[in-house]
């Protein structure tokens, strides 16, 4: 157990840390990426594209609360 609470500490464990939250940022940013870019698909297409991601990130509010918190 001690060796668990003493990882952060080490330069291996500040290396996963650092990992982990890249790949976090990285997810979040082509999350936003994929929704942002529905508004170059036209007029037509687009708007109702990005309506329709509008509704899915008001059906996921409480998984969208937890990716906001980490």
């Amino acid at each position: 157990m001690q060796k668990v609470l003493t990882l952060p500490q080490t330069t291996i464990g500040k290396k996963a840390i650092a990992a982990i939250t890249g790949l976090i940022l990285f997810g979040f940013l082509v999350g936003h990426l994929i929704g942002n870019l529905q508004l170059l698909l036209g007029p037509v297409d687009g708007a109702e594209a990005l309506h329709n991601y509008a509704v899915m990130l008001r059906r996921t509010g409480p998984l969208l609360w937890v990716a906001r918190l980490v």
